[in-house]
């Protein structure tokens, strides 16, 4: 357990708030691999393979956001 200090009190932040955190940037870099295999398949450059995994990996990134601050809602997370 850690603390993190806010303008009005200081408040607990458990293991699970980091967590939670991190799905956002897991399914970023799964949407980038995802969306470099994709461009791969159907005959792509390199430019092709990045464009395709950078616009997989916003698309999967914010996805995974809102995953994450719904499970937090949902677990009951700060």
């Amino acid at each position: 357990m850690g603390y993190h200090q806010t303008a009005t009190a200081t408040v607990e932040f458990s293991v699970l708030d980091k967590e939670i955190a991190m799905i956002g940037l897991l399914f970023g870099g799964i949407g980038f691999v995802w969306g470099d295999l994709l461009a791969r398949q159907r005959g792509g450059k390199r430019m092709d393979r990045l464009q395709h995994g950078a616009g997989f990996a916003i698309a999967f990134g914010l996805f995974g956001i809102f995953l994450g601050i719904a499970l937090g809602r949902f677990l009951g997370a700060h």
